[in-house]
């Protein structure tokens, strides 16, 4: 796994060094408030007795040539009355267009995630990003960066803080009117440890604004405390309301 994602750390890294030249749509991207909000939650009940919540939200505000991001994540799960998850996951970005095809972000990223060995993670990037392709039905972006990444682990309490190089890619695609797919892929290198994280998902309009939507989420660390995973993956369907 960290060699693949040092794979595609590097392939992105060219793309961008390269400056492959993008289609650009010609309509402007929206302007104001927009984002969504959604809430999935399941039990059950006899031999076992499960119950999982997970929550997300995002806001965007576009007034350009800014763009500003805001994103939440909760997760909590039990199994027969024992907890077995238990995450909050924020960020936020800003983007700052140079031309169609460029520009500068700045990007917050805080988990706090009881069972990841850490009592919080936490990092700060600015850098520079490009729109490979922007046609109709997909986007594609290229981004670079250096920041700082700071974290404390949870048995130790010992506290790190380390620079980072963070390089991503992120795809949307929209297959219908009714059904987008969208893949984001970022690793923050630094202090001998790579965190990967992958987000996948797949949504599909139910009926007006609200819509359907099932996720993949998947986290590797190169270097964990003793007796943690290097890898977490989560799946989730959750019923979103569009704004």
């Amino acid at each position: 796994m960290k060699e693949r994602a040092q794979s595609i750390s590097v392939t992105v890294l060219a793309v961008l060094v390269a400056g492959v030249s993008p289609a650009i749509a010609e309509e402007e991207a929206p302007q104001g408030w927009g984002g969504d909000a959604g809430l999935g939650f399941v039990v059950t009940s006899g031999n076992t007795e499960t119950e999982t919540i997970n929550a997300k939200a995002t806001l965007i505000y576009g007034a350009a040539p800014w763009k500003h991001t805001g994103k939440l994540d909760l997760l909590k799960g039990s199994d027969n009355s024992e907890t077995n998850a238990n995450r909050i996951a924020l960020s936020g970005k800003s983007e700052r267009d140079l031309s169609a095809a460029s520009y500068l972000f700045g990007l917050l990223n805080y988990e706090d995630d009881e069972f990841s060995g850490y009592d919080y993670r936490a990092s700060e990037s600015l850098g520079y990003g490009r729109r490979l392709l922007q046609g109709e039905n997909v986007t594609l972006n290229a981004e670079a960066g250096l920041g700082a990444r700071q974290d404390k682990e949870s048995d130790t309490g010992d506290s790190d803080s380390d620079g980072i190089v963070r390089l991503a890619g992120i795809l949307e695609w929209r297959i219908s009117s009714s059904a987008k797919f969208a893949q984001e892929l970022e690793t923050e290198s630094g202090g001998g440890r790579a965190v990967t994280r992958s987000q996948s998902t797949l949504s599909a309009q139910v009926v007006g604004n609200l819509a359907a939507k099932f996720g993949v989420r998947v986290t590797h660390t190169s270097d964990v405390p003793p007796g943690i995973d290097m890898t977490d993956t989560e799946t989730s369907t959750t019923l979103v309301y569009e704004f």
